[in-house]
């Protein structure tokens, strides 16, 4: 079997609570993605996540993060903070693997 390693990066536009953040920018608009449901992601402050799903309709989806946001992440994300200038970029990565000529195009990790 031939298998290909993709991976595609977005950044996290809000967050909800210390558990979900909105990530924009992993996804195209037109890509469904509940194909991408519960596949694991990771974010640049050093937590691990998962997708839980889509949130509107312009490509944005929700991020579970399994062990809540550190220190650092809500320092970053903190909406008071960002209008002040001292807010941050947190970047989101999801690797995954994908067999070359699968009909079904399952992604794997």
């Amino acid at each position: 079997a031939v298998v290909s390693t993709q991976s595609t990066g977005g950044l996290v536009e809000r967050m909800n609570d210390e558990w979900t953040v909105i990530v924009k920018d992993l996804f195209k608009k037109e890509t469904d993605i509940d194909l991408f449901t519960h596949l694991n992601v990771s974010l640049s402050t050093g937590e691990r996540g998962r997708i839980d799903g889509s949130f509107g309709n312009s490509g944005k989806c929700k991020v579970y993060v399994e062990d809540g946001l550190s220190e650092d992440a809500l320092t970053l994300l903190d909406k008071k903070k960002r209008k002040e200038g001292g807010g941050g970029k947190v970047v989101v990565k999801l690797v995954f693997k994908r067999f070359m000529f699968d009909k079904k195009k399952q992604m794997l990790q």
